[in-house]
């Protein structure tokens, strides 16, 4: 079964959260995310590394899924969560 996720409409209050965003998987979903006029923030390692992203309008959030600390930032006032590793 090909079931797409069920995502917030563009209009919707706070962002979509992106979990690796600077891989090519990720990348894709917030660049995609992006396009349909979402809010989008991205969850990385390396701030450095995701520069692309803020140019294109994503919100960066230095974080580690592995430093439960560093969530509190990035989770705070989402809709949702992606995370293109895990599937739909």
């Amino acid at each position: 079964m090909n079931r797409k996720p069920n995502l917030p409409t563009a209009g919707e209050q706070g962002p979509i959260l992106v979990i690796g965003a600077t891989g090519a998987q990720g990348g894709a979903a917030a660049r995609s995310l992006l396009e349909q006029g979402h809010r989008v923030r991205i969850l990385v390692r390396d701030p450095l590394k995701a520069r692309h992203m803020a140019e294109l309008g994503a919100e960066i959030c230095s974080g580690d899924l592995s430093v439960p600390a560093s969530l509190e930032a990035a989770g705070a006032g989402i809709r949702s969560i992606r995370h293109p590793g895990t599937g739909p």
